[in-house]
Order: structure tokens, then sequence, then C-alpha cells
């Protein structure tokens, strides 16, 4: 900690947590696609900064395993091209989370030169599909990038007038999710904030929307949708509210309860999807009150962060320079803040189950109903898969490999100039695949997977920051080993 940069190491950590983010930067040259005439970017500076910072928590240097990462680089780069975060004052991690987003991805925008005039698109009454496919082409060329390929989704947006019933349908992309909190509750669920952020919106008063075809203000109902969503899902809990008594801020202490594999958005979403929206936790943003002064207000708190490591699947929790064991059921904590999901997608026997889902979710059921056929078509489906097995020759390991590695190979893209054996192995929860392999399954979901950037071996597969064992000392974000100072520190906490 800096000084006040919680909201900075809990951001960060969340990100560098997440498995597309650590291959692009540890196991490609993303340095073909800096854009340094970009305007609206630092030359390169913030992503550098970024990738250098990765790099110093994910790559073992001689015998060290665990150690402190000083991030003095990365803060000038940040302090350097945004003033609002030049000071030591607490800041809130998800502006902070969403701007580097936005920093890194203009510092890699592919869309070189004077970015052309895009005119929104409008329904008109034509088909969804070719309207939100017409939406995103005219948005790709101006916003083309690895963060765009990664965590950008698609929203449909349709106001319609309570008067005349005329209704304008348009599609824009999103980075994050702001979904609200219930503020009478004390415990609700993810899948209510969604239920929430779809629910129509009045439009009434000084926010009456003005009808074309009526030709002046009315009342109308704006709805929100998810169109297509990204293969890593960022989302924030919308926590402050005004108090109506005193007017001011405050926090909302609900506990949300949020899956931390198998989240479902099928019932969210206005479109179908080319795989089963489904969604593994990866890391959570935690805003901690602060006890002295009462802690339910904007100003105070502290940031940590809770993270699942790639391949063993297990849980840490970061708090600056300390971290320590976290149990999976203790992730989600009335104190998440922001949470980072990674798609999965279901082969085989478990994309079969999937789509019977699907196909349930059609009906007009209740979510109960469903749940409880899903489960029951799941059994039977189980049931003959294992038949089946047991009706055929045992394989290999060495052939069971090489049939996965067939099967992702085809969904990728032909073009997509990445080495599949220098990723790990892997890891034994196949079905999740929240390791290497998770980079195979979302290039299902990516257009354009940097066809250009070639891949090279992976030098982070020793475990990174959770190494066991201990080393004195601490490093900095620029790739040196500072020996001495903070030794004690690093040794006491296990600090990674």
């Amino acid at each position: 900690n800096l000084g006040n940069t919680c909201y900075m190491n809990a951001a960060v950590q969340a990100l560098a947590n997440v498995v597309s983010v650590q291959d692009v930067f540890l196991s490609c040259d993303w340095r073909r696609e800096v854009n340094v005439e970009n305007p609206l970017g630092s030359g390169g500076a913030v992503v550098s900064a970024f990738a250098g910072l990765l790099w110093a928590l994910w790559v073992p240097r001689e015998a060290s395993r665990v150690r402190t990462v000083v991030p003095n680089n990365f803060r000038r780069a940040v302090t350097s091209n945004n003033d609002y975060f030049n000071d030591h004052a607490q800041h809130d991690a998800q502006e902070f989370l969403a701007w580097l987003l936005d920093a890194i991805h203009e510092d890699l925008n592919r869309v070189r030169g004077r970015k052309p005039f895009v005119e929104d698109v409008e329904g008109l009454g034509r088909d969804d599909e070719e309207v939100a496919a017409q939406a995103w082409r005219g948005y790709l060329t101006r916003n083309k990038s690895i963060i765009v390929d990664v965590f950008q989704g698609q929203l449909k947006s349709t106001v319609t007038c309570l008067t005349c019933r005329h209704a304008s349908v348009k599609f824009d992309p999103f980075l994050t999710l702001s979904l609200p909190v219930e503020d009478s509750s004390h415990y609700t669920t993810l899948y209510r904030c969604f239920e929430l952020f779809c629910e129509p919106e009045l439009l009434t008063g000084d926010s009456r929307w003005f009808c074309p075809s009526c030709g002046e203000h009315r009342d109308a109902e704006k709805r929100l949708q998810l169109f297509k969503v990204p293969p890593v899902l960022v989302v924030q809990l919308k926590r402050f509210a005004t108090d109506s008594t005193e007017g001011r801020a405050r926090k909302l202490l609900t506990h949300v309860h949020s899956p931390t594999q198998g989240l479902d958005l099928t019932h969210y979403l206005a479109s179908a999807q080319r795989d089963a929206p489904l969604y593994d936790l990866s890391s959570v943003v935690n805003h901690h009150h602060d006890a002295i002064g009462g802690g339910r207000g904007l100003g105070g708190g502290h940031y940590t962060a809770s993270c699942c490591h790639r391949t063993t699947h297990e849980w840490h929790h970061f708090d600056d320079s300390t971290v320590r064991p976290l149990e999976e059921k203790d992730v989600v904590t009335p104190a998440a803040y922001v949470l980072v999901y990674n798609r999965v997608v279901l082969l085989g026997k478990e994309k079969e189950g999937a789509a019977v889902g699907e196909q349930l979710s059609q009906q007009p059921q209740s979510q109960e109903q469903q749940r409880q056929q899903q489960r029951q078509l799941g059994k039977e489906k189980e049931g003959a898969a294992v038949g089946e097995q047991l009706s055929q020759q045992p394989q290999s390991q060495e052939q069971q490999r090489q049939q996965q590695r067939q099967q992702l190979e085809h969904l990728a893209k032909p073009s997509m100039e990445w080495d599949l054996g220098l990723l790990p192995p892997p890891p034994p929860r196949e079905r999740k695949l929240v390791s290497g392999a998770l980079l195979r399954k979302q290039s299902v979901h990516l257009p354009h997977l940097w066809p250009q950037l070639v891949a090279r071996p992976s030098l982070y597969a020793s475990g990174g920051p959770w190494g066991t064992g201990s080393r004195s000392g601490t490093t900095d974000d620029l790739g040196t080993f500072a020996g001495g100072e903070g030794k004690e520190e690093a040794k006491e906490h296990g600090a990674g």
C-alpha cells in the first residue's frame, strides 16, 4: 500500500487472476498491438506498466517463491495519465477498474488513424439480430482491442411510449454491469439483482422521453436486457444509496448470495447464444466499511480482493501485502462489491444437458419447476452416458488428451496463432476449466482473437504469487529484486 492505494491493489489483483489476462500479457507479444498514435491512449505507458506488474506478480525469479511487489512504476503510469488518481485519497475500486480497462483498451486499440463517425442504429421494426450486428460492426470501426474481445458485451435498450406505444430499440456495448441491490432486505441473490436490472423503468416528470411518433415528450417505459454476454463478465453491485431522511450517501450492507460456480444467465438474455451463458467466479473486490466512522458512507473504508488460482482452484484473500488462504464458502460476503466471472463452455454430455435446460427455459414454467426438471433429466442423461462409457473400450490417458485437444481445436478459429501446448495442463476439474484450458474455451466466443499475436513459452506455470515456502525481501514492478527492505513483513505474512 503506497498510501490509500488499497483500491488500486484490489482492482489489480482481480484482473491479475483473470486467466485470459494472464495469457495475453505473459504468453503473447502484446507489444505488437500498442497504438502509440491514439490520442485517447497513453502511448503505451499504462499497458506497459500493467504488464510489468503482472510479470512481477507471476513470473518466478531464481528461488523466489513468496514475495511482496511494490507497484511504484504502475502507480506513476496511472497518475501521469489521470490526475483524478494523483493524490493519496481513497477512491472507488470499481471506478479505477473501469478506467484501467479503458486505458488498456485505448493503448491496444487496433483502429489506427482518425476514427470514423458512426450513427446510432435503431431497430425500426427490423430483426434484433440484424440490428445488433450492425450496431456492433459500427462500434468495432472505432473500438477494437483485446479488452473489447474479452470484456465487452451488448445490451438491448427498449423505450416504449405509453401514449402511442411507439418503441425505440437500440443496442449498446457494455464493459461492466452495474446491478441494483435491494435496500429493504438483509439477504438477496445475484439472480434477484439481474431481475431488478431487467425490470422496466418508468420515465416520467423531468425524465419523460421525446417520442418521435407523437412529436413531444411523453411518459415512457424503458427496459434493459442482456443481448450478448462476454467471455469475462464484470459485475458491480450498487451498494451506495441516498438516505431519504438525511439526504446523505450510505452503504447497503445486504448480503448478495452469488454462486462461485455455474452462474446461469439464460433467463436474462434477449437472444440465443452460441454456447450456454454459464459462468464461474474468478475474483471479488471487497469494500470493508470504516469501523471507526461507522462505515456506511462513501468516505473511508478499505478494499481487498478474493481470487481463485487458475490451476489449483484454491481461493486466497489479498489485503495489500498480506495474503491468506480462503475457503470457497467464505468468498462472497456482505463486503462483496465487484464480481469478476469467467465464462465456461460445456463439452460432451454436459453440453447436451445444457441444451435440455435451454429447452425447458423456453416453457412457461416457474424457475423452481425448471430446476427440478433439469435435475431429473440431467440424472437420466448421466445414467445413459455412464452406460455408454461402460460399453466402450477404456482409453489411455494420452488418447483422452488427444481427443479433448481435437475437440478444442475444432472449436477454435483456424487462423488463431496459438500453441495450445504452451499453456498449463487442464486441472482435475475439467468441466470448469478455470485454468489454461479456459482460454481455449473462451476463444470460441471471440470473433477475432489476436490473429497476429505469436505465443511464446509460458513462464508462470510454477504457481505465481501463491508458491509455498518463503523468501525474505520485496520486488518492485520493474522486475528487480530488492532484498532487505520489508523482509520481515514478507516472511511474516507470506505476502504475494
